[in-house]
């Protein structure tokens, strides 16, 4: 068993702001997982937010207006997310406001994510960065692909957040794979 924090806002690198990340993942979890009482799930924790704590719903009030959030994407220098391992999704973890916003999930499968900002690779690639998901070069619409199904509103965005070079894993908890 694991947990998987998740930031509420940007940094302000980014233009700060909220990153929608919980209803994101509600979202992806209501449309991939159709898990049973979810809705009620979701209710139960969106009436123990505490106060003003974040934003859970965009403007307008709908999830339906969002992309889902299907994965997120994480360093494991310690082999840590594996197939099966248990996760509790949070924000604020490691407070006294920490927040479990999901039902215990598991890890579907992971794939292995490398970003490169390598001049002579991105050469070859014809893509700044090159991304490459268990060894495959993910092309522009890939990775705008990638980028939006792991939270971001865009790859130029994506980008922003891996501005150097990056080894880690994505962690699936559908059965989406790249």
């Amino acid at each position: 068993m694991a947990t998987l924090g998740f930031s509420i806002k940007w940094p302000k690198h980014m233009g700060g702001g909220d990153t929608l990340f919980v209803p994101k993942i509600w979202k992806g979890l209501i449309d991939r997982l159709h898990i049973d009482g979810y809705g009620e799930f979701i209710m139960n924790s969106y009436q123990n937010i505490p106060e003003h704590s974040f934003n859970v719903f965009p403007e307008n009030n709908s999830l339906k207006q969002i992309h889902p959030k299907l994965h997120t994407i994480r360093k494991d220098e310690k082999n840590l997310w594996v197939p099966d391992r248990k996760i509790h999704m949070v924000v604020f973890n490691r407070t006294k406001n920490r927040f479990q916003f999901a039902p215990v999930l598991e890890v579907k499968s992971i794939q292995h994510v490398k970003i490169t900002y390598d001049e002579k690779v991105c050469e070859e690639c014809c893509i700044e960065p090159a991304v490459f998901v268990n060894g495959k070069l993910q092309n522009i619409e890939k990775l705008e692909q990638l980028a939006r199904n792991d939270g971001f509103k865009s790859a130029q965005q994506f980008c922003q957040w891996f501005s150097e070079d990056f080894t880690g894993k994505i962690i699936h908890w559908t059965n989406l794979k790249y």
